[in-house]
Order: structure tokens, then sequence, then C-alpha cells
């Protein structure tokens, strides 16, 4: 698999603690993810400067509340060898310490066939003056969660030329462990996504992602999750939050090949 670009103040050093690691003995795919998580918090941080501080650093290490504890876990153990690296070149970082594994007893939300059509009710009705593309994108990324089961993350990565509407395939770059995949777009499912194309596409180049913010970026997992509570809401579903859910990823697919419709 291509090496992943990053973006960040640290880009450099990320590419060059991958060389580090592959002169090493390792394979460089074992650290993209980690890596990735690390360079977007550095992007939506703002940070200008190599510089990594204690207050980045709380930012950085709290669990995500949609996060599996392994992912966590990963997530700042792994980073921890990179800001190590960072540090042994002389850069100003904050070296965070090494979390616990903590087994979870979780219990994921079913969500009934009411509790999955009054929150789908609230996606369709849902609008935004800060943009309007949302009650056209929203329908078809919730869908997509939904019956196709993608991860966030995956989903926000699909790009325009990702998606091939003359098969029903769309391919999915960002997936677990950087590996690539395709789904398969059920006939409704397609058809709705027709109807994005034709309302949406024009503006995009082949590159671009296909679900933004106003104007025009790409869309951050943060802002599906909140409006995730708000539909919980508006459906009258409650929210437990610190980490109970329901989560996006605890629909149970009661029926893939047809999407919920109104």
């Amino acid at each position: 698999m291509n090496r992943p670009v990053f973006h960040s103040v640290f880009a450099d050093e990320m590419n060059s603690y991958l060389d580090y690691k592959v002169s090493s003995g390792c394979k460089a795919i074992s650290f993209y993810v980690n890596l990735r998580h690390f360079d977007r918090f550095c992007v939506q941080q703002g940070i200008k400067e190599p510089v990594f501080t204690t207050i980045d650093a709380i930012k950085w290490i709290p669990k995500k509340d949609t996060e599996a504890t392994t992912t966590h876990y990963s997530r700042i153990n792994g980073v921890k060898q990179f800001l190590i690296f960072l540090s042994q070149k002389g850069y100003d970082v904050f070296v965070t310490r090494d979390i616990r594994f903590k087994p979870t007893e979780f219990q994921p939300h079913i969500y009934t066939e009411s509790e999955i059509r009054r929150y789908f009710q609230a996606v369709d009705t849902y609008e935004s003056v800060q943009n309007r593309k949302d009650a056209i994108q929203y329908p078809v990324l919730f869908r997509l969660l939904y019956c196709c089961g993608t991860r966030i993350n995956e989903t926000l990565g699909i790009r325009k030329k990702d998606i091939d509407l003359e098969n029903g395939i769309i391919k999915l770059f960002e997936a677990k462990n950087d590996c690539e995949r395709y789904i398969v777009l059920g006939n409704d499912l397609r058809m709705l996504m027709k109807l994005f194309k034709e309302k949406c596409f024009y503006l995009l180049d082949d590159e671009d992602y296909i679900f933004t913010t106003s104007n025009g970026g790409r869309m951050s997992g943060d802002v599906i999750y909140e409006v995730h509570r708000l539909f919980l809401q508006q459906a009258g579903i409650p929210y437990l939050g610190g980490g109970k859910g329901p989560r996006i990823h605890d629909w149970s697919y009661p029926n893939l090949n047809k999407i919920q419709t109104f």
C-alpha cells in the first residue's frame, strides 16, 4: 500500500520516522493509522510550529466517546513512540505516558425498527443555515453508515473518483488497518447516490471529497458525532454518553438491501 500523505507541521518527521522503522525491520503499514490520527489532530488544533505542549497532550490523550478501548490504547501508546523519536532529535515535545489497557464490558444498543425509522426521519428533515448542502448529503451519508456498515472516517474519505455508480461500487481507502476495500450498493441506495451526484458532483473535481463543509473542505468526524446526538434527541432515543452510546455503529442492520425511506 502507498504511504499516506501527511499534512501537519510534523509531516517530514513522520516520513523520517517511518523510514527509520522500516530500516529497523518493521513494516511501515503497522504505524500508518496512529500517525494519521496524530497528523489530523495537529492540523485540527492549528499547530503551526513543531512543538507539542502539555496543553496539546491534554487534548490528545482522552478517550473519545466513539473510540474503542483497544483503539485508544493503540493511539496513545503508539504515538508516544513517535514523540520519543522527536524528542531524541531535539524537538520541544511533551512525551505522553503509556496508558493501561482496560477491558470493557460495553454492551451495544440494539436499535428497534421504530427507533431506526424515527432516527432517519430526523436525518431526512434536517436543515442547516451554516451548510445548506447538509440537507442533501446527510440522508446519503447516514444511509451508507447504516446499510453498508462503513466507519465514519472511511465514509468521510470517499472522493468523487472512488464512486462507480454504473456498477454500484464504492472504493474505500481509509478502512481499518489502512486496507483498501469495496462496498456494493443496493438498488435503493444506488438510486439515492445517483440523485446526490446529479445535485452536487458537478461542483467537484475527481480528487474532492463528496461529503464537505460549507467551505468545500472535508467534513470532520466530530461533526457527525455531534449531529448523531441531535438526531437521537429528535428521535426520542436517550443518549447516555460516557462511551455508553447509543452509537452510530450500534445499528443492527435489520435489512441491508432496503434503506429507510419516508
